[in-house]
């Protein structure tokens, strides 16, 4: 997936606040997330990546990400980060259940550990009931239900 990069950030007082390390923090998270805007919390490698093992943790990144805007959610116990600034920017803030994929793999994520519903300014449209299986297995049966349909020039 290519990702978009959000450029305005740069004129937001909220990021030039930052000091260098949580500057690289952003970054960070914004390139290791999945497509989903899921990152598995690993400190370690974190550390290593902007520099400074003691100050960036994941309470001082949500507090110091979130000023002014919910950009950052902790849920699990804190062994995972939604990154919801990405989430705005890649798919917009109502994700459709039904003609998404990324947005059925976060609701499951989210629903697996009982935060779907939780999340601020999150919403999800469409089919909620269905597991991913269920989904994906939809997508199968309707692909070849229609690769029958031949396009004519």
């Amino acid at each position: 997936m290519i990702r978009k990069f959000q450029g305005g950030m740069f004129d937001e007082d909220w990021f030039a606040s930052l000091s260098p390390h949580y500057k690289g923090m952003w970054f960070y998270l914004w390139h290791r997330v999945g497509d989903e805007g899921v990152w598995n919390v690993n400190l370690s490698i974190a550390w290593a990546i902007v520099g400074e093992k003691g100050e960036v943790n994941i309470e001082n990144v949500i507090k110091r990400f979130n000023v002014g805007s919910v950009r950052m959610v902790s849920f699990a116990g804190g062994t995972k980060l939604l990154n919801l600034e990405f989430i705005r920017v890649h798919y917009g803030i109502r994700l459709n259940l039904d003609r998404s994929r990324v947005a059925r793999k976060l609701y499951v994520i989210l629903k697996a550990h009982g935060v779907e519903d939780k999340i601020p300014g999150l919403s999800f449209e469409g089919d909620a009931v269905k597991t991913y299986r269920d989904w994906e297995t939809d997508r199968k049966s309707t692909r070849l239900n229609s690769s029958h349909l031949k396009l004519s020039r």
